[in-house]
């Protein structure tokens, strides 16, 4: 009797270590998965900074000249407080037609 259960617990060992190397093989693909995915999104952070970097550039920081700024729409500080473009009416002192 001794016989048959020990062979039983080396059966189910040897049936743990085949589903925990079939595991681990799993584990392994999924890694080298991850690392090229990494590896790729490393590479995509990199452009875009390249490309945030080129944006920032203007002529009041770089050697670029002012006409290769792009041309940004006035701010709210830079508009008139009542909306409007400019006065009604001629210049003060002028005659009218």
């Amino acid at each position: 009797m001794g016989g048959e259960n020990l062979q039983k617990t080396v059966e189910n060992q040897a049936r743990i270590i085949r589903e925990q190397a079939k595991l681990i093989d799993q584990q392994a693909e999924t890694i080298k998965k991850l690392e090229t995915r990494i590896v790729e999104l490393e590479r995509q952070v990199e452009e875009l900074l390249a490309i945030i970097s080129r944006l920032q550039k203007d002529s009041s920081n770089s050697s670029k000249p002012p006409s290769s700024d792009i041309v940004k729409p006035k701010t709210e500080a830079q508009k008139r407080k009542d909306g409007k473009k400019r006065k009604i009416g001629g210049q003060p002192g002028h005659k009218k037609h």
